[in-house]
């Protein structure tokens, strides 16, 4: 199907785009997640864990994060996980010692391709920002969704509109 790519109800409430007459009737509208999985699962290494905790929360008050997109938000959370497990790997040697990109080569005698370490960490990269993009985790991403600003009003103001207009 050509085009772009449809947008979910909620995004367009956000943004301020949202026509009735634009939008498909019976659109699903998806809980936000249950309660039970604020925990991140035990699966995950302890960056995957620590992203989750970092990040759930906030995208659950946005109300992207719902019960549907939990297996997304975890595959987020292990690709970046698996990023950082191979970053650690790359720059520090068996005993936990700090090493520059060229201590690794000369200790792996591996030409740049062939290190599976530096594959892994690009191919969780490109898995990360593939999944972060369509939570609206990364900058372009964000600029697509303009969440609209609450007006603070005082008491006064609202109750002498409310006498104007019925007058």
């Amino acid at each position: 199907m050509g085009g772009r790519p449809r947008k979910p109800m909620a995004q367009k409430v956000l943004q301020g785009t949202f026509r009735a007459d634009r939008n498909p009737v019976n659109e699903p509208v998806i809980a936000p997640p249950k309660a039970d999985t604020v925990r991140p699962p035990s699966s995950l290494n302890k960056w995957g864990k620590q992203f989750w905790k970092e990040h759930y929360q906030q995208l659950v008050d946005a109300k992207i994060l719902t019960a549907a997109d939990m297996p997304a938000f975890e595959m987020m959370a292990r690709s970046w996980g698996d990023y950082k497990q191979a970053d650690w790997d790359i720059t520090h040697g068996d005993g936990g010692k700090k090493r520059t990109m060229a201590q690794y080569r000369s200790e792996r005698e591996y030409n740049r391709k062939q290190m599976p370490e530096v594959m892994e960490r690009k191919e969780s990269l490109e898995a990360f920002n593939r999944i972060a993009s369509q939570f609206g985790m990364t900058p372009v991403a964000r600029n697509k969704i303009d969440i609209p600003q609450k007006k603070e009003t005082d008491l006064l103001s609202e109750m002498y509109e409310e006498t104007r207009v019925k007058a």
